[in-house]
């Protein structure tokens, strides 16, 4: 959905049940606002966000549906003139806070083959579980390094594409062909600027935009399946599957860990993984999860990482990474979801930050862009 639809509440469907959880927001396509008496579950990766007795997958649905910006005044120092992205529960809005909590393993699984073995067979249980509830949408896998590129080894059952942008464009081609996987692979180009205002009220100060890519392209996309397609992603893989784990983290979780009860005077090198969970929330929900938030919001396609679901979920609240993952363990999933060996290109490079969104997450222009759209700020 787009500017100005994006700000008339009737533009919304509002569905109302005793119940709702992530799942039902995160596997529904379309402006959708949910109101329900309770809410199941706590998001760990998923961003959910709750006003009153209203929930959705962004701030911005619940803000029109008050009609008007309540502004935090602490989250909007936070973000000053720029944010790379917005660790708390907190958001822009004060009447708005994201549902949910970092999870902790219960550290009983440390050898890796056995790791290895039960990632692929999640990561398979999760992909099958959606395309049953979706049958007939189109897997879009939005591709770049390994975590990525792996999903393209899963069985799926409905039709898929790769989807990818230079620099990695022609790596993921190469990948396709070395692996003899019998697919399409799509080009994105990112200069299409013309859904940057949506861009700015979606995210609603929450990442840093220049982070943000292809949402013009990928709206595009998905009409062309009429809205019945799902963008994958493989966020936060690595984080889970190499020593990544062990640098993986966010001063402000080391801070909240310290101040639990017992922990007070907590150092770094005794976080371990305790603090690599806070950060998965307060980091990769935030940051990787808010891109995902602001995909899904805009293409109106469902935008869902193949690494959060609940087999993997139930997996990773059981791992100790500190024996399981020593070493870059992606070549060993591939090659368990492939059933074989598996060619992977050598580098894996960065496209760079997007020019026309520099400077355009921070507080100002997202009070701007809602003040054009007759949404004051309270």
């Amino acid at each position: 959905m787009i500017l100005p639809e994006l700000t008339r509440r009737d533009a919304w469907e509002l569905r109302r049940q005793p119940e709702i959880d992530e799942e039902e927001l995160w596997l529904t396509p379309g402006p959708v606002v949910w109101q329900a008496e309770r809410f199941r579950g706590a998001p760990m990766f998923y961003p959910v966000y709750r006003s009153g007795d209203l929930y959705a997958t962004s701030p911005l649905p619940l803000i029109v549906q008050r009609g008007a910006l309540e502004l935090d005044a602490d989250v909007a120092r936070q973000v000053g003139g720029a944010v790379r992205y917005l660790a708390t529960n907190a958001t822009i809005d004060r009447r708005v806070r994201r549902v949910g909590c970092p999870e902790l393993s219960t550290l009983e699984l440390n050898d890796p083959s056995e790791y290895i073995a039960a990632f692929a067979a999640a990561v398979r249980s999760d992909i099958a579980r959606v395309e049953a509830r979706r049958p007939g949408f189109t897997n879009l896998v939005l591709c770049g390094g390994r975590d990525s590129l792996n999903l393209l080894l899963l069985p799926w059952q409905n039709p898929v594409i790769a989807v990818s942008a230079r620099p990695n464009f022609p790596l993921v081609q190469q990948f396709v062909r070395d692996n003899r996987l019998e697919m399409d692979v799509v080009e994105l180009v990112d200069r299409d600027a013309s859904l940057l205002d949506s861009e700015i009220a979606v995210n609603a100060c929450r990442i840093g935009l220049d982070h943000v890519r292809w949402v013009a392209e990928l709206r595009q996309l998905a009409a062309r399946f009429e809205r019945r397609a799902i963008f994958w992603v493989g966020a936060m893989a690595d984080a889970f599957t190499t020593p990544k784990w062990r640098i993986y983290n966010h001063s402000l979780a080391l801070a909240r860990l310290r101040a639990l009860p017992g922990l007070r005077g907590l150092a770094d090198t005794d976080a371990g993984q305790s603090l690599f969970s806070w950060t998965c929330y307060y980091r990769g929900g935030m940051w990787q999860g808010g891109n995902m938030s602001l995909l899904k919001e805009i293409t109106d396609a469902l935008v869902l990482s193949a690494y959060h679901g609940p087999a993997m979920r139930a997996l990773l609240a059981r791992v100790d990474l500190r024996g399981a993952a020593t070493s870059d363990i992606r070549p060993a999933i591939g090659e368990a979801l492939a059933g074989g060996p598996v060619v992977y290109p050598t580098t894996n490079p960065s496209p760079p930050p997007s020019p026309f969104r520099k400077r355009r997450s921070h507080v100002a222009a997202f009070v701007e862009v809602l003040a054009r759209h007759c949404i004051r700020c309270a």
